[in-house]
């Protein structure tokens, strides 16, 4: 068995496809490139694959992750696979890992870019809050949830919002959901339309997975 870290960028149109259709979109590029797949065992076997952390629809990402279980080696994944991928998704690096580290996310940097940007003062005035409530869609349902230990930073460099937030299993906050409490927390601030970008994924230490 061989497992490999596969890097890509998903943009464009291609941020509207959920989670699903593109797994399904990654297991028939493989398949079209022949790949030596490793597949489960069982009634219904599928590709070994597994993914960091998944974007959201409608969020462009630059440096996404997946795993990929092999049967043999395979050092040329990245110009297998790249041919076969639809626009929009870019393959940027593959190499092979001894550890899975995706367990180790646990936080996501992100840029917004809002119609309206907040002025520094009213970003300062919203960070210095001790508790940020807000409504939060849980998989229990939607509830009033603290998002201020889950905001890690937030700056504004020339047009853009930088943020880091909670990501993983134990937290994760959304960047649309920073953006509504910001609106609903400072007075007359609307961001209208935004735009979403995930950077990349970080550990506790902000070391990129």
């Amino acid at each position: 068995m061989y497992k490999y870290i596969v890097r890509y960028a998903k943009e464009g149109d291609a941020k509207f496809v959920s989670h699903l259709d593109f797994l399904r979109l990654i297991q028939r590029a493989m398949r079209r490139a022949n790949l030596p797949l490793k597949f489960s065992e069982g009634f219904n076997p599928h590709p070994c694959l597994s993914f960091a952390h998944p974007l959201g629809v409608g969020i462009t990402g630059k440096r996404e992750l997946f795993e990929v279980e092999m049967t043999e080696p395979c050092p040329l994944l990245a110009e297998q696979l790249a041919p076969k991928m639809p626009r929009g998704i870019q393959i940027v690096e593959a190499f092979p890992c001894e550890k899975n580290r995706f367990s180790d996310v646990a936080r996501a940097v992100y840029t917004v870019l809002p119609t309206q940007l907040p002025t520094e003062e009213q970003l300062k005035a919203f960070l210095e809050k001790p508790e940020i409530l807000t409504e939060k869609k849980t998989k229990s349902g939607i509830k009033t949830a603290d998002i201020r230990p889950d905001i890690f930073r937030a700056e504004i460099r020339e047009n853009l919002l930088i943020l880091c937030l909670a990501a993983g299993s134990n937290a994760n906050l959304k960047p649309a959901t920073f953006m509504e409490a910001l609106a609903e927390q400072i007075p007359d601030y609307t961001p209208g339309y935004c735009r979403y970008t995930r950077l990349c994924l970080t550990d506790r230490e902000n070391n990129e997975i």
